[in-house]
């Protein structure tokens, strides 16, 4: 039995989080896990400084969710800390999805979280598909046009790194007290992350960030916002078009997502007809077991329903379910209130 052990390892795969200090990692670890895994207290002295992880036991593979330390601050000693704890959390991990969080202030960017996602894309590249945008806190009281003006400044801000709407999921500002919402969100973000695909993430070149060129990197950002927004014309194009093409991937996303719930739904039927010796071809019209086999990529949840719930949803939704998708979705069902 010891003897396989090796052999038989799980394969494992990671969900690393990032972004900089206060803008909520801890919060959207602990939402996508289900339960507060995480010191969410936003005062400094209880900022992350070390990484942590979570594991989430799935088979036939198992997710680390990664709760990383922010990249910039003040002292070089701190930031040199930081690059440290983050290359950890990638050599813990390399098969990642890579989660940056965006904490928007008065509609842009904040030039902290463009200096530091700028650094880390060029260490890792992070390939296509393995990232996810997330704009964090968005006043559930905004203009038509708040998130593709935030698109088309990132955009300009980011050039030439391309910046794909299919990646961008938005989190609005959430009522603790507002359950019924709060677990609608976190199946949203958790059927998002499951569209993703863990790839190998390389760290190609050092993380470079010095403590005495911040002063001088936000002011650039500063200036490019300027220059941005006087040209009315060209910005007010740029995020009409945005606006456009955000509001057609998030309905495919919507879609989808609703497929997947209603898929779960009937998998879940089926299991319990199972278990009181029913036929379940005759729910759901006519899904049987045998159409919700293993996941492609050698992905699955938990369970004979779990492995289905990745299954189906890839063949409702049209889309890929990779190996951390099997994973996450047993968060969804088995989580799911």
């Amino acid at each position: 039995m010891e003897a396989n052990s090796v052999s038989s390892k799980k394969p494992e795969y990671g969900l690393i989080i990032l972004g900089n200090s206060g803008s909520g990692k801890s919060y959207i670890c602990n939402m996508i896990i289900g339960y507060e895994r995480f010191e969410t207290d936003r005062r400094r002295e209880a900022v992350t400084t070390t990484v942590e992880s979570h594991r989430i036991d799935a088979e036939p593979s198992d997710l680390l969710i990664y709760n990383v330390p922010g990249l910039i601050e003040s002292h070089q000693e701190e930031i040199d800390r930081n690059k440290r704890e983050i290359v950890k959390a990638f050599e813990q991990s390399p098969i990642s999805v890579v989660i940056f969080l965006w904490t928007p202030v008065d509609g842009r960017p904040q030039p902290d979280d463009i200096i530091a996602f700028k650094a880390l894309k060029e260490a890792y590249k992070f390939p296509p598909k393995s990232l996810i945008f997330v704009l964090n806190n968005i006043p559930s009281k905004r203009p038509a046009t708040y998130e593709a003006r935030i698109f088309a400044l990132l955009t300009k801000m980011l050039n030439p790194i391309p910046i794909s709407l299919e990646d961008m999921f938005c989190l609005d500002t959430l009522n603790s007290e507002d359950n019924e919402k709060f677990s609608a969100t976190r199946g949203r973000l958790i059927h998002f992350i499951a569209e993703h695909h863990e790839k190998e993430q390389k760290l190609q070149a050092d993380i470079i960030v010095r403590s005495n060129e911040l002063r001088m990197l936000r002011e650039a950002v500063k200036k490019q916002y300027l220059e941005a927004e006087e040209n009315k014309q060209a910005l007010e194009l740029q995020i009409k078009q945005m606006k456009n093409e955000y509001e057609a991937a998030r309905k495919g996303q919507e879609k989808r997502y609703q497929d997947m719930v209603f898929k779960l739904d009937v998998i879940k039927q089926q299991a319990e007809e199972e278990e009181k010796g029913h036929d379940p071809a005759i729910i759901g019209g006519g899904i049987s077991a045998a159409s919700v086999g293993a996941l492609g990529a050698g992905a699955a949840a938990g369970t004979a329903m779990g492995a289905g719930a990745g299954t189906a949803m890839g063949a409702a939704a049209g889309v890929t379910i990779g190996g951390i998708g099997g994973a996450i979705i047993t968060l969804y069902r088995f989580r799911r209130k």
